[in-house]
């Protein structure tokens, strides 16, 4: 049957109803007092304080567990605070001890091994050192922080240090372990692509393999590029490593992409830029340009000029490379003969009652001197004249037609006119009689209206005739 003593230091002892405390004390200082506040029991087999005392305070219980001792030290004290109680396992070996905690650390390294430490006023060799030391509490500031020392004895080895090869580690417990699978911690290992998997490259992380003093053989994976369509060529991996993708240069055209006016932009297939004709597939018969339109993949076109056209077809107005017809009745290079007109895209006759090519101008109006006094004599010689109407016939001519007079009138005075005569026959006498005298014989009729006024000239002819000569105005005939 388990008993328990209940034991108050002050100057008398109290007794009273308690329970034995389950929780573990929390926030031990590595050296100094220790108050506690929550009913607890000290964690080690050897215990309690260094350098300072413990008060319980009221409500709360300190258990000393079997088998445990509990240390303060000297010149402090342990105690209860009203209804504070301390527990201890009557019989189990349990006690509460004055004097020092005393810890091993062989090397000196300021970390203690896992031996468990020794309650006593003294060291008993070199290697012990109370817990208060400063080697230790410069390193830890609670008892549950304190980390041990895996080897001993050696000063570089501690909790944190490696302690039996690569990606080994000297753990808090003090026992030696391996660093995790996320650590490498002393650079034992390094990240590298040395393989591949199909087009993604892999290798190490540079980590430690978590299982045992390794390091790590995977971890890295990343993709590679990979050539995409055929204007790309090269990409995946080789030996972890990346191969580069290389792209067709911009509007080339390769096996794939060389369809009229196609060509590799930016290492896709696209369109060729215009202006340019990579695989020489646009010609320019027609009123195509010999380059490419460069919005699509099609062989640009004039849209203004002949371009190559054959006359009577135009790039004016072309939706393609195509020609189209020029406008009816009009004339083109090749087709701009006399009444020649394009007609419907071929050459042919212009339209009658036309002239596109102003090769039938309409005749002026004309003068015409005729040597007659009769009025009605410029009608005859008008009548005789051809004119031209302005327009072409149905036939491919100039259309024509009579002209008419259209007026008449004669010569400013002083001007020559033609020359009129009436004949006298067989004068020999002397002096002559006057062109008006009723001696001459006025052989022609067109002289009636002759007067003695006009001048009268004689030239001895071989019949002896005298000749009178006179002037008379032309008549001016207005022809259209």
């Amino acid at each position: 049957m388990k008993r328990y003593i209940l034991i108050v230091f002050s100057i008398t002892f109290s007794f009273f109803a308690f329970q034995e405390a389950k929780a573990a004390c929390e926030n031990i200082p590595v050296g100094g007092s220790y108050v506690i506040s929550s009913s607890c029991a000290f964690s080690g087999t050897v215990d309690g304080v260094d350098g300072g005392g413990i008060t319980v305070n009221p409500g709360a219980t300190l258990t000393v567990t079997p088998g445990q001792t509990i240390v303060w030290s000297p010149g402090f004290e342990i105690k209860t605070q009203g209804n504070g109680a301390i527990i201890i396992s009557k019989g189990s070996g349990a006690q509460l001890k004055k004097g020092y905690i005393w810890l091993t650390d062989a090397d000196n390294d300021g970390y203690p091994t896992t031996a468990i430490p020794i309650a006593q006023f003294a060291s008993t060799t070199s290697a012990q050192y109370r817990r208060s030391a400063a080697k230790f509490t410069n390193h830890f500031a609670y008892v549950a922080s304190t980390t041990y020392d895996y080897n001993d004895a050696s000063s570089t080895v501690y909790t944190g240090t490696a302690c039996n090869g690569k990606c080994t580690i000297n753990k808090p417990d003090g026992t030696c372990g391996y660093q995790s699978s996320s650590q490498d911690l002393f650079n034992d290992c390094a990240a590298s692509y040395n393989a591949c998997s199909g087009n993604n490259r892999i290798g190490p992380d540079g980590n430690c393999s978590g299982t045992g003093a390794s390091c790590k053989t995977t971890g890295l994976s990343s993709a590679c590029a990979t050539a995409s369509g055929v204007c790309q060529s090269g990409g995946g991996c080789t030996a972890g490593i990346c191969n580069t993708v290389i792209r067709a240069p911009d509007n080339s055209q390769t096996v794939g992409c060389n369809s009229l006016c196609q060509a590799c932009q930016s290492g896709v297939c696209g369109v060729a830029d215009a202006g340019t004709n990579p695989g020489g597939k646009c010609g320019t018969t027609g009123c195509y340009t010999g380059s490419c339109k460069g919005t699509t993949a099609v062989c640009g076109w004039n849209t203004t000029g002949d371009g190559n056209c054959p006359a009577c077809k135009t790039c004016v107005g072309a939706t393609s490379g195509t020609c189209v017809n020029y406008t009816a009745n009009t004339q083109d290079t090749g087709c701009n003969g006399t009444c020649q007109a394009c007609q419907s895209g071929t050459c042919g006759l212009a339209t009658a009652g036309t002239d596109p090519g102003d090769d039938c101008a309409a005749s002026a109006v004309s003068v015409v001197l005729a040597q007659d006094l009769v009025a009605n004599y410029c009608a005859a010689i008008c009548s005789a004249r051809v004119k031209n109407t302005g327009n072409c016939d149905s036939s491919g001519a100039c259309s024509t037609s009579s002209e008419t007079c259209i007026g008449g009138g004669t010569d400013a005075a002083g001007t020559d006119g033609s020359m009129y005569y009436g004949r006298l026959g067989g004068w020999g006498g002397d002096p002559p009689p006057s062109c008006g005298s009723p001696l001459f014989a006025m052989t022609d009729a067109r002289n009636t209206n002759a007067t003695t006024s006009d001048p009268c000239y004689f030239y001895p002819i071989l019949n002896l005739d005298m000749v009178c000569i006179y002037q008379v105005p032309w008549l001016r005939c207005r022809c259209n």
